[in-house]
Parts: C-alpha cells; sequence; structure tokens
C-alpha cells in the first residue's frame, strides 16, 4: 500500500514541476496535467540515466539508491510547493467567498451520465482484479517492463527485443513501479492506464469548467467518452501503452481546438506540449503529433506564426520534444533491427496498389467503423459534419479533420508496413481508433455550446422561468 501511494506520489510530483507554466488553469485542470505530464517526465528521467549518464537508477547499487532518492525527494518538494501556493491562494484577502448554491433540480441527464461514469469506474476496478491479459502485455509491455526492473534499468537490454525501436515511456513506469513494490507483477502495471485515464478525464474537467461549461454539460460529455466506444474499458484494464497516449495525446488536440475558440496562447502551449510528450509513448507518435500540428497550421495559421515568433515559446517547445528527440538520437547511435521502418519496401507498397488489395483493407476497416456496438460515437460523426456545413466553427472542423486524418493514417499504415494479414483483416483497428473518441466527444461540445447556442439556450431558460 504505502509502495503504491509512493508510485502516485512521485508521478504526480514530477509532473507538478511543470505546475508554474499551468498557474492560470483551474485547480482540477492543474492536477490532470500533473498527472499525464509526470507519467512521461518520470520514465524520461529513468530512460536518460541509463542512456545518458550511464547509470542504472533501478539498481540496488548506491548510485540507484541514490537516484531513486533523489527523485522521491524532488517529487515531495514540488507537491509541497503546489500545497503551499494553493493554501497561500486561499488566504488570500481579496479572493471572494462563494456564493451559497441554489436550489436545482435535478436533471435526468445528470442522473444518467452521473451513473454512467459510476458504472465505468466500478467495471475498472472490478475489470483490474479479474484474472483478464492481452496478448502485447507479454509479448513487449510487461516484458519490457521485466527486463527494465531486473536489470536495474539498462535501456540497452531492450535492444534486441522485436519492438526495440519503441519508445520506453510506458515500460519505464512500469518499471519504477515494480522497483518500488520490490518485485515484478503484472497487477501493479494495470494500475497505471486508469490513473492516466483519471487524469485525463480530471484534465478536461477543470478546462471546460474554465471555459464556464455547466457540470451537467461537463457529465454528458465525459459519459460519452467512457462509452463512446467498447474498448474503452477493455483497454482500460489492461497493460496496454495505447491507453496512456491515448489519455495525452487527446487532451493536447483538445487544447489546440480551444485555443482556437479563445486565441488564448497559453492553451495552444499546452496542447503543443501534451503532443510532444506523447510522441515518447508510441512508435509513431510522432508522426501523430506531426500531422496534427500541421493540420492545426493549415486552420489556425496566424495563431501558428505567432506563437513561433515568441523566443520563449520556441524554447518551451524544444524542452517538450526532448523526450522524443533523445530517443532518436538514441536509437542513431544504437540502431535495432526493429520497428515500422524496417518493414517499409518499395516491392511490399508495389504488390499492395491493386485495387483487390485496397478495396479488401478498405472494407476490412469499414467493417470496424461502422459497427456502432464497438464505436456507437461514429454516429455522431456524421451529425457533427452536417453542423459543421451549416456553421463556421473553425475549432469544430479542426477535430473532424484530425478525425478523419487518422483514418487515413491508419489506411496508409496497413498498406505499407503491416504484414498482409494485419492489412486484410485491419488487425486492431478498435484499438488504434480509441484515439478518435474523446475527439468527437469534445466535437459536440463545439457543436452544441458554442457561444451563440449558450445564448439561446439561456435566453429560453430564463423565459421559461419566468413563465413558470
Amino acid at each position: 500500500m504505502i509502495a503504491t501511494l509512493l508510485f502516485f506520489v512521485t508521478v504526480i510530483g514530477i509532473g507538478l514541476l511543470l505546475d508554474p507554466f499551468f498557474a492560470h488553469m483551474h485547480r482540477l485542470e492543474r492536477l490532470g496535467l500533473a498527472i499525464l505530464c509526470g507519467s512521461v517526465l518520470l520514465p524520461f528521467l529513468l530512460f536518460f540515466a541509463s542512456a545518458y549518464l550511464h547509470i542504472l537508477p533501478l539498481a540496488k547499487t548506491g548510485v540507484g539508491v541514490f537516484f531513486r532518492s533523489g527523485v522521491t525527494v524532488l517529487a515531495l518538494a514540488s507537491i509541497a510547493r503546489f500545497l503551499l501556493s494553493e493554501i497561500r491562494a486561499l488566504r488570500a484577502p481579496g479572493r471572494s467567498r462563494s456564493a451559497p448554491r441554489k436550489k436545482r433540480r435535478v436533471q435526468i441527464s445528470v442522473m444518467i451520465s452521473t451513473l454512467s461514469l459510476i458504472a465505468f469506474a466500478f467495471f475498472v476496478v472490478i475489470g483490474i482484479h479479474t484474472r483478464l491479459f492481452g496478448w502485447d502485455e507479454y509479448s513487449y509491455w510487461m516484458y519490457a517492463a521485466k527486463v527494465l526492473t531486473v536489470t536495474g534499468g539498462d535501456i540497452h537490454a531492450l535492444l534486441p527485443n522485436a519492438y526495440g525501436s519503441y519508445p520506453p515511456g510506458f515500460p519505464e513506469l512500469a518499471a519504477w513501479n515494480d522497483a518500488l513494490q520490490g518485485d515484478v507483477s503484472i497487477q501493479h502495471a494495470k494500475w497505471m492506464a486508469p490513473l492516466y485515464f483519471l487524469g485525463a478525464l480530471t484534465l478536461e474537467w477543470g478546462l471546460f469548467k474554465r471555459y464556464q461549461t455547466s457540470t451537467s454539460r461537463i457529465l454528458i460529455i465525459l459519459a460519452l467518452t467512457v462509452w463512446g466506444c467498447q474498448s474503452y474499458d477493455l483497454f482500460t484494464i489492461l497493460a496496454y501503452g495505447e491507453m496512456p497516449y491515448v489519455d495525452l495525446y487527446t487532451p493536447g488536440v483538445i487544447y489546440l481546438a480551444f485555443s482556437m475558440r479563445s486565441k488564448d496562447m497559453r492553451d495552444l502551449n499546452t496542447g503543443v506540449i501534451l503532443l510532444l510528450f506523447s510522441a515518447f509513448l508510441r512508435v509513431d507518435g510522432w508522426i501523430v503529433a506531426g500531422f496534427t500540428l500541421v493540420l492545426f497550421f493549415l486552420f489556425n495559421a496566424r495563431q501558428v506564426l505567432t506563437a513561433v515568433r515568441a523566443k520563449k515559446r520556441l524554447l518551451a517547445y524544444a524542452c517538450a520534444a526532448l523526450p522524443i528527440l533523445l530517443w532518436n538520437l538514441y536509437l542513431l547511435h544504437h540502431p535495432t533491427l526493429a520497428g515500422w521502418g524496417t518493414r517499409l519496401t518499395l516491392s511490399r507498397v508495389d504488390a499492395r496498389l491493386p485495387w483487390p488489395f485496397m478495396s479488401r483493407v478498405l472494407g476490412a476497416m469499414w467493417m470496424t467503423v461502422s459497427n456502432l456496438r464497438v464505436y456507437p460515437i461514429m454516429a455522431v460523426y456524421p451529425l457533427l459534419i452536417g453542423y459543421a456545413l451549416v456553421k463556421r466553427n473553425r475549432a469544430l472542423w479542426f477535430l473532424l479533420a484530425v478525425v478523419l486524418t487518422q483514418f487515413a493514417y491508419l489506411f496508409t499504415a496497413y498498406m505499407t508496413v503491416f504484414s498482409s494479414f494485419e492489412a486484410l483483416h485491419a488487425s486492431s483497428l478498435d484499438r488504434y481508433l480509441l484515439r478518435v473518441d474523446p475527439l468527437i466527444s469534445a466535437g459536440l461540445f463545439f457543436a452544441l455550446y458554442d457561444e451563440k447556442t449558450t445564448r439561446v439556450w439561456a435566453t429560453m431558460s430564463q423565459a421559461r422561468r419566468r413563465a413558470g
């Protein structure tokens, strides 16, 4: 129990090192960001110590113990600083006290959304304690975590693995957890994906609150997120690196969409930082982050150029890119015969260009995308397109374009780097498309709760109250 608590403290504490950059945000928003950022910064520190400082951070040697103690003290000091700043803010003389709450009628939508979130949390807790395992848990993620734990955090030990080119973000975090627990167990790692997901939901709650969204609407959006895809409940209780990636990448995209709506450069900075951090969690994360930022530039070139001109922002972006840049620099000096790049050949692409092969790949993808039992949230996507055609809402168009580009990108991946069997069956597409669910849910906010619609609904509510 103490080891688990220490794991949570170190993750959140290391993430709170970036809290000064998020001081303008809602308190829950900052806490969610601390969880997500800490879940990347902490494993990056372990990787950097092994690859560049040539020390074994998880070993039981004096250097290893000193490193772990230093990380723990740094995390505790960061949490203490955060708590002291919050106490000072609460005691500030000019702080206005909250007004007394008015009695409100309990809406059916609020009850349903709350019960949906509680049911999802209950499913996750029960699922974690159920003996349910996935193939990828043992083929790479937990295998890599075990290797890192046994070798004291030696990143070089992962090079001979078939997935040696995968960024070690998730395995390093699992190995840190195992080192704190004192043994290697997959049950320890099963709590990590729910921690990421909790951070993402907490972040989105605070973000929507900061933009004056009512609690009922936030609950509806979050309920649609957790139940918009059947695979969300499954992959939240498996020790896969896919869920942590989704929980870091999608909030980054949502921040970019909000920056288009609010013109707030601070939201743009947060979105870029999260996207760059997410690249340390997937082998193709830098590609996905790259085309997402390109799309953002196409929809909002003026704001991007304004941000690029600021030297402080460029420095922040460069620091956020350090995890993935240093990982790729490490791979240049320690090449591995693994990864997607080794599978890409002209002969393979040429053999798959004929229409019969392409049509079967597209058909397999369509079977997954159109299956509303797997992806019920997809039923909303055409409605959002119809709304976007009527209303000029660039933030919504940006989210819809990112979702559509994800489909195109995955089709390209099936045609180039996947095996023929995987391509013809669109293997694991339900897992890869997890990243579009939160984006479509956020798109509902921009479609149904934009400024004009909110004013109309507020006027109608006032009229009903006067009539009543």
